[in-house]
Formats: C-alpha cells, structure tokens, sequence
C-alpha cells in the first residue's frame, strides 16, 4: 500500500508558490507576514530559485509578479512605519 505523501516539486509549487499566493488576499497576508520577519524564501517557489533547480516547465516570478512583490513589500514598509508613528505619539501622549 502507498503511503499519503509522494513528493513532487510541480505540484509543491503549484499549490504553495508564489503565483497561487499572490492571487488570493490571505495569499497576500501570508506573503506580508513573511517580508516582515524578513524571511530568506517567501514562497517554495523562492527556495527552488535560489538554489537554481527547475521543475520542468514550471515558470516563475515573471515581470508582473515581481511588480506585485515590489508594492506588497512597499505596503508593508508603509504599514510598519505608520505604525511606529503612532506608537511614538502614545510615548509623547503618555509623558
């Protein structure tokens, strides 16, 4: 009897990488959450460019996602900021 898992790398990446992520708002979320723990790899798909494998006809991050990734990491930077700011404003309210 075969067990449940039989690892493929196609079906890996086309289930967790960074296409099917970007195109869901959770996939976005989860993305963000990983630029801001400054994670090595955001997505299995990552992890497999840089170490220089292929999957055999799996495309990855073509312009338009690099362009998306650019402005979550844009959003993120934003979000981080503003939040600081508003922390130091309850410091200054508080003193």
């Amino acid at each position: 009897m075969k067990r449940t898992y039989q690892p493929h790398n196609r079906k890996r990446i086309n289930k967790h990488g960074f296409r099917r992520r970007i195109s869901t708002p959770n996939g976005k979320n989860v993305i963000l959450r990983r630029i801001r723990k400054k994670r090595k790899f955001l997505t299995v798909s990552d992890m497999f460019l840089f170490k220089g494998q292929s999957t055999h006809g799996v495309k990855y991050k073509n312009s338009t996602s690099n362009r998306k990734l650019t402005s979550l990491r844009r959003q993120s930077n934003n979000s981080v900021t503003r939040q600081t700011k508003i922390t130091q404003r309850k410091i200054s309210a508080a003193k």
